[in-house]
């Protein structure tokens, strides 16, 4: 690996370990260190695991993602926690999955700038999607299903920016 992939691998890692959320400061974070994690609200059948950002699959447009979000979707109000929980699961997979397909920039061969301009919607569509999942904090059971139905249109959004990327880009 030539040294700038190196350091480029090197500070992928550093970036995505800081922004998804799991630095040690965080008193939920789950971190090897932990001496008893917290049960997990999600069944342990069920629950998603996040794959490392070097196991992440480019050519899945984010199947552990998909499989997060139909796994929580429709949970009603009462299982609210176990819904933030899924979807702070589910932020932290498009991330790693975000940003492994930014890595593979320098790989493109055709226009440049359409890729640009469709990693840009991605980014927008992530943003939307975390701006809508952020709303969940204060909804109550009234207006549930509406911030669900809110949260699904940015899901589906994002993931349709992902998969124009993800054709865009090399495998």
């Amino acid at each position: 690996m030539p040294l700038s992939s190196r350091f480029f691998a090197t500070l992928l890692t550093l970036i995505l370990s800081t922004s998804c959320g799991c630095s040690q400061s965080a008193p939920d974070a789950l971190t090897p260190e932990s001496p008893t994690p917290s049960p997990s609200p999600i069944p342990p059948e069920q629950t998603p695991t996040l794959a490392p950002p070097a196991a992440a699959s480019f050519l899945s447009p984010s199947l552990q993602a998909a499989q997060t979000w139909s796994l929580i979707k429709n949970y009603p109000f009462d299982r609210r926690e176990e819904f933030i929980t899924g979807i702070t699961r589910l932020k932290q997979q498009i991330v790693v999955q975000i940003a492994e397909l930014k890595s593979r920039r320098l790989e493109i061969n055709g226009d440049i700038n359409a890729w640009d301009n469709e990693v840009k919607r991605l980014d927008d569509s992530r943003s939307f999607f975390q701006s809508e999942c952020d709303e969940i904090q204060s909804t109550t059971s009234d207006d549930w299903a509406a911030r669900q139905d809110k949260i699904e249109r940015a899901w589906l959004r994002l993931e349709e920016s992902f998969a124009k990327v993800r054709n865009l880009t090399p495998a």
